[in-house]
């Protein structure tokens, strides 16, 4: 009976031994496969490669990916360990379909070095994947200590830095129906920790962003920035016409349910919630340089031609501050606006779905203290899908002092002012030719002062004969209905509306 036992126990015995030998012959004969197939690969370098199939994992180390292109170094990749684990067998052997559990790569660096040229391969589109692709499944994939760098090819200087704290993407999918997608994948969702992004926009303004964080349907981001690289008078150096030098900064901005839009031909961009607390906005023209040579478009347009799609239900602005400086002359010191703690919104923000019938226009409302103290409330609307750009703009304007006009009025038209107008308001109707509206000013008192060229002293005689003609007109309520304005095509919008205000207010004292 013993020996019966004995026996037994060698034959058990035996067979574990086999099967564990069987095993790590397996898995020493898949190691040295996939090594030999990562060492022929002429791009790629490491350090260790480790498989082991009986807990489905494998992991390489101090993996270096350098391709290279017309001799110069593209791209350049350093990732310190890349595990894979969970790698579904059965789904290939019998469906020829990849699934993979769990991507880890830990400390991926990652140096593109950008170029504009552009492959003559690729010139007619039709580079697209033809025939059936595999199904690739990755149930989740993850990065930790992550870095890009984009260099511009024919410098040192950088195209788009961040740093990646963590990535975590989830039940990412590829098949033929997605391969030629501007995203050639999709997934059900995505959290990732971005920190001290900055992309260069142009070779004048630069986005900086100190921190991109982004859990279940939510985006945060805190200090976002974009910034010249010159001050506003260096700024003006750089260019051979008027442009507004800008420095914008946003403390705070939070996105609801915010979703990439892909398709075969387009990327978007999509929310439901998108607020900015505190934004702070610095604007300086220079108008002593040349005018713009070309048509500038208004917003309906710009927006209906985009070449990405954008979607957010409601835009809200909190607590913004905007001053404006508009230098004409060398002196006296330019003239200044400004609004501070702007608050309202921009609802149906979108570009999507055009041509269907009951398209939402887009609406604009905002209340502010315009130079501080005087209250301001203006609200705009307009159609993206109206090819004629047509838009409807209002405005009322409350107890604007003699030295808030004066902020602007002396170093811009060489005038200073005497009294208040209780009361200013607009309401235009036009499109990107013209604007048809009303205007109702009630004047305190006002009186107008021309200066001479110093911008000190006044210009008495023709003054006091300007403030006797017109003592009646600038003391009390004026009222101008059908008000037509043309749109100087050069111009923004914002010059546009100046134009409405401007010419109804000129009209309300002939």
């Amino acid at each position: 009976m013993k020996n019966r036992s004995y026996t037994l126990f060698k034959v058990i015995l035996s067979i574990i031994l086999g099967v564990s030998l069987l095993i790590i012959g397996i898995n020493l004969w898949v190691k040295e496969k996939l090594q030999s197939l990562l060492e022929n690969i002429d791009l790629i370098s490491f350090e260790s490669f480790e498989v082991d199939i009986f807990r489905n994992n494998a992991s390489i180390h101090q993996l270096h990916w350098k391709q290279k292109d017309s001799g110069r170094i593209s791209q350049d990749i350093h990732i310190e360990t890349m595990s894979v684990s969970g790698y579904h067998l059965w789904s290939y052997l019998i469906h020829k379909n990849i699934h993979v559990g769990f991507i880890e790569m830990k400390s991926p660096h990652l140096t593109i070095y950008r170029t504009d040229n552009k492959s003559k391969d690729n010139e007619d589109g039709t580079d697209n994947f033809k025939g059936e692709f595999p199904v690739v499944k990755i149930d989740q994939f993850g990065l930790s200590g992550g870095q890009i760098r984009i260099i511009e090819s024919d410098s040192t200087s950088m195209w788009l830095t961040g740093d990646i704290p963590s990535f975590q993407i989830y039940d990412i999918l590829l098949d033929t129906s997605t391969i030629n997608r501007s995203i050639p994948f999709q997934w059900s969702d995505m959290e990732f920790d971005i920190q001290m992004l900055s992309f260069k926009m142009s070779n004048l303004y630069h986005l900086n962003i100190e921190s991109l964080h982004k859990s279940d349907s939510h985006i945060s981001l805190e200090n976002l920035e974009i910034v010249s690289p010159y001050d506003k008078y260096q700024f003006q150096k750089h260019l051979p016409y008027q442009k507004a030098w800008l420095n914008l900064k946003v403390p705070t901005i939070e996105i609801a349910h915010p979703r990439l839009l892909t398709s075969s031909d387009s990327l978007g961009f999509a929310a439901s919630k998108l607020i900015l607390n505190q934004a702070g906005l610095d604007i300086y023209k220079d108008n002593r340089l040349p005018e713009y040579p070309h048509v500038k478009p208004l917003y309906s347009q710009l927006l209906r031609e985009l070449p990405i799609y954008l979607s957010l239900d409601t835009i809200h602005i909190q607590d913004a501050d905007i001053q404006f400086q508009l230098q004409t002359r060398k002196e006296p010191p330019p003239g200044m606006v400004s609004f501070k703690t702007i608050n309202g919104f921009i609802a149906h923000l979108n570009n999507r779905g055009i041509e269907h019938t009951g398209f939402q226009r887009t609406k604009v409302h905002a209340v502010t203290n315009f130079m501080d103290k005087s209250r301001l409330e203006f609200n705009w609307s307009f159609d993206i899908s109206n090819t004629q750009d047509a838009f409807m703009v209002s405005g009322r304007l409350d107890q604007l002092t003699d030295k808030q006009i004066n902020h602007f009025a002396t170093p811009v038209l060489n005038i200073d002012t005497e009294g208040a107008i209780h009361h200013l308001a607009f309401n235009f109707t036009g499109n990107d030719d013209r604007a048809i509206g009303d205007m109702y000013i009630n004047y305190d008192a006002l009186r107008i002062n021309l200066l001479k060229k110093d911008g000190t002293s006044r210009r008495k005689w023709i003054s006091a004969s300007i403030n006797f003609v017109l003592s009646n007109k600038l003391d009390g309520p004026v009222e101008k209905k059908g008000l037509t304005v043309e749109r100087v095509k050069n111009k923004s919008f914002w010059h546009f509306l100046w134009l409405m205000v401007q010419e109804g207010s000129l009209e309300t004292i002939k």
